[in-house]
């Protein structure tokens, strides 16, 4: 019903479609540092709402300082758990929208829901050969995502800045879960096509 909708007011204001590519970086977990890659689509039926997809994947994850110093000085670790891939589906509502110097600027939240992929660092947990550590070093987690962005610019070529709050359980070792709530910052070139 919502969808069908969305379509009826794309039909009525002109309906775009976009793409985005941008960097984005995770600064909630004190143990690991995650850079990635963020791309998206959204169709966009209306000029305040959209619909799309999203996908992250991060090829750099860090131990912090205070992990090197857990496990290296004092032979201590904590739950080491590296993100490598996200995908949501995701709506988003800019319903704010200013201009500034002549640039149009909109702002707005999204929400979604999605899964995570994760994989554990057995060696710095020392469970090596740990079944149990084993059966779940490598898992997909459902997740939610909520964020706001501010996209600037009017023309076929927008920036964008995102904060996004994901949310999910993981399973540690088979037998503990830990509720995970990684915030991301990004930059996004939004593209119209």
């Amino acid at each position: 019903m919502a969808l069908a909708l969305l379509a009826l007011c794309g039909s009525a204001f002109g309906a775009m479609v976009m793409g985005t590519v941008g960097a984005e970086v995770e600064t909630r977990d004190p143990y690991m540092n995650h850079a990635g890659i963020h791309l998206g689509s959204e169709y966009w039926p209306t000029p305040w709402a959209s619909i799309g997809v999203a996908a992250a994947v991060y090829p750099v994850a860090d131990w912090s300082s205070l992990t090197e110093q857990l496990v290296n000085n004092n032979h201590v670790s904590p739950h080491l758990s590296e993100m490598k891939l996200r995908v949501q589906p995701t709506v988003r509502v800019s319903p704010f929208r200013i201009e500034a110097g002549g640039i149009p600027i909109s702002t707005g939240v999204h929400v979604g829901l999605g899964s995570i992929r994760t994989s554990d660092d057995l060696e710095a947990l020392q469970q090596q050969g740990d079944e149990y550590a084993e059966e779940t070093a490598n898992e997909w987690h459902l997740s939610s995502v909520m964020g706001l962005s501010s996209t600037i610019g009017g023309g076929a070529l927008r920036g964008r800045v995102r904060v996004e709050r994901i949310q999910y359980v993981e399973t540690i070792s088979s037998v503990t879960l830990e509720s995970k709530r990684p915030v991301f910052w990004g930059l996004d070139l939004v593209v119209v096509l």
